[in-house]
């Protein structure tokens, strides 16, 4: 084995390096001879992994080994015990000094280094006290990999278990030779802090990657790269492969070592303590911001540029008594966070919305900014999510003479809505936004609801995925069209989980006449909170190209995301 011909390596955006001829041109004749004899005989074995990138590539990859399990070794023992090649092959990479020598090029191109000595162990090994403290104790991990036209696997930057990834290219079933197929390396440089807020293996918003380094899966070559926050990587589809073909690869990994002793476990909390003081000193200063913004937001409402909800008495008590009330809970439930989703939720605010000013006024649960609206004779406002609660829209006809259309597909929307029925400022559709033209299942908030009292969404994630009803969802330009409506100048959505997926669609797909502004709950739920919260980022970078955007706080600041957007003179 060799690692002398070198084709490429880099310490940016992750260290990585790639060699070719890393077997003899005999050894590799030899093993490739055999393995495709041994796949042919146990071509039942393989399991069949599911495609992350099912859009572009929806076929099934095969894999045999691998996983975060620490067995592989015994599953290759099985697989190849009859073959003295890769047998020997096998029992080195799984040594010592395989993975000193690997260690050693990578350790080449990384600034970042641990300076803790590394130990290699049996996958079952755990970790004592000292152990865990001083060393980083791994092992190998093995699996085979076959993609055939039509797979691929979208980007993701691997588990964090995953300490170095390595891939050992057999080429191509067939023998031929091909440019197309390989792993692909990005760079996020450019990106921001996107990364921070994105799941391991279920990316939002990849257009924030470069494509850095292509590796040709050319037989007989490897490559290995760190596995870091920024380590994105993918097999673009696959395509063009004859039916049969497949392009095939060994992958070595090396893992951490998670199991421990009771000692060791303490040693790990330790060490988690340590590792998490920076981060507990970045929350303590965006506290610190947040504090300064919310007796901002105090005052503006003190001063009455602010309408707030009726909360506010003219009796001097109760002006006095609510602000007081409403820095305790801010005290308690604003300030002092300790769930994720929270503390996320106050990062993304922080960072893409601006401080409040005397023009937003806060209208019932909802924003409004007041300098940029229109002749009252012109404003036209679509309010989607209306339910038995339709005090908002009620403030925007009286108060600042909107014509209001309100939708919502639920029969308690459509009871409370006839009230209505006479007032020529206001109209009742009873349909559902969505990002297309069709009729969708509507699932409902609890089971066994019934139709009649029923609430729910459109996202089954925010619901319950037992009882659902058919309703009729249409795109915002579609009921503005049916509506014959020119000008949208105030769209509210309290959509119950679909204004992600609704807001993300208009501002990649309806640029040319956005509304003047958005007002918008955005829910993320507690289970995903991380996949969601990259989710919104991804709609953030999208808004803030057309959008100015302002935080709306409700009485429990960061448990949800309430936001106005203002469309950018």
């Amino acid at each position: 084995m060799s690692f002398k011909n070198l084709i490429a390596s880099s310490k940016t955006p992750f260290p990585y390096f790639v060699v070719d001829d890393f077997l003899s041109k005999k050894n590799y004749a030899v093993l490739i001879k055999e393995f495709h004899e041994l796949d042919n005989c146990r071509n039942n074995d393989w399991n069949h992994a599911k495609s992350t990138d099912e859009k572009n590539a929806p076929k099934e990859y095969l894999t045999y080994g691998g996983g975060h399990s620490n067995d592989s070794h015994d599953y290759f023992k099985s697989l190849f015990s009859e073959s003295i090649i890769w047998k020997e092959f096998t029992k080195y990479l799984t040594s010592e000094n395989f993975t000193s020598r690997v260690w050693e090029k990578i350790d080449v191109s990384d600034n970042n280094k641990s300076k803790k000595k590394r130990k290699l162990r049996n996958p079952k090994y755990r970790a004592g006290f000292f152990s865990q403290l001083f060393y980083e104790n791994y092992y190998v991990n093995l699996k085979l990999s076959k993609y055939p036209s039509g797979s691929g696997i979208a980007p993701h930057r691997d588990h964090g278990a995953k300490m170095i990834s390595m891939l050992y290219f057999l080429g191509f079933s067939d023998g031929k030779e091909r440019d197309f197929g390989g792993t692909q390396l990005y760079s996020d440089l450019k990106a921001g802090d996107w990364s921070k807020y994105q799941v391991d293996h279920n990316v939002v918003g990849s257009e924030h990657l470069e494509l850095h380094y292509d590796i040709i899966p050319k037989s007989n070559s490897f490559a290995a790269f760190k596995r870091t926050e920024n380590s994105w990587h993918s097999v673009n589809a696959i395509s063009d492969l004859p039916e049969g073909v497949f392009r095939e690869n060994l992958q070595v990994n090396f893992m951490r070592i998670n199991n421990t002793t009771s000692l060791g476990a303490v040693a790990a909390k330790l060490q988690n303590i340590v590792k998490d003081l920076p981060l507990k000193f970045q929350g303590f200063k965006e506290a610190l911001k947040a504090t300064k913004i919310f007796f901002l937001e105090e005052y503006l409402i003190w001063k009455k540029n602010m309408l707030n909800e009726a909360e506010y008495s003219e009796h001097f008590m109760g002006k006095v008594r609510v602000p007081i009330n409403r820095f305790k809970n801010y005290l308690f439930k604003g300030l002092i966070m300790k769930d994720y989703r929270s503390k996320s939720i106050r990062s993304l605010v922080l960072k893409f919305c601006e401080k409040p000013n005397s023009k937003i006024r806060y209208v019932v649960n909802y924003g409004l900014d007041i300098s940029k609206l229109p002749e009252v004779s012109q404003r036209v406002s679509f309010c989607f999510g209306i339910y038995n609660d339709s005090a908002f829209e009620e403030c925007l006809m009286k108060d600042y003479g909107f014509k209001v259309y309100a939708f919502d597909p639920t029969p308690v929307a459509v009871n409370h809505m006839q009230s209505f029925s006479n007032n020529p400022n206001l109209q009742f559709i009873p349909e559902a936004l969505w990002i297309e033209d069709a009729k969708k299942d509507f699932y409902f908030q609890t089971s066994n609801s019934s139709i009649n009292k029923m609430s729910g969404s459109l996202v089954s994630e925010f619901s319950q995925k037992k009882d659902s009803v058919k309703v009729v969802c249409k795109t915002l330009s579609s009921f503005k069209k049916e509506l014959r409506i020119e000008k949208i100048h105030l769209v509210k959505m309290d959509i119950e989980g679909a204004a992600l997926e609704v807001l993300t669609r208009i501002l990649i797909e309806q640029v040319v006449d956005l509304p003047d502004q958005i007002t918008t709950e955005i829910e993320i739920p507690k289970e995903d909170a991380k996949y969601y919260l990259a989710k919104v980022y991804h709609l953030f970078e999208l808004a803030k190209r057309h959008y100015r955007m302002f935080y709306i706080p409700r009485r429990n600041r960061f448990s949800s995301l309430e936001v106005l957007m203002v469309k950018k003179d």
